[in-house]
């Protein structure tokens, strides 16, 4: 533990900052399953799963605002779509 007269605080900005990391990172997790050279070669419905499940996702957090259900929503959608 640290003694508090050592302790130091992070500016708001840097604060700021630091919370754009996780939808940053699930935005690039994203991105490489849609823009997939191959995504298309089992078929047409095949490569619009992922793109139909991402607007669904796009449309709860536009509702929720909330990482957690983006990330429940998109694996839901993605399972449901993949049983059609």
């Amino acid at each position: 533990m640290v003694p508090r007269s050592v302790r130091r605080w992070l500016s708001p900005r840097v604060t700021e900052a630091l919370g754009y990391i996780p939808p940053a990172a699930f935005a690039a997790l994203v991105a490489n399953d849609l823009i997939s050279p191959g995504a298309f070669d089992a078929g047409l419905w095949q490569g619009l799963i992922p793109w139909i499940a991402a607007a669904g996702v796009v449309a709860v957090a536009i509702k929720t605002k909330s990482m957690l259900w983006c990330c429940v929503s998109g694996i839901v959608f993605y399972i449901v779509l993949s049983l059609v």
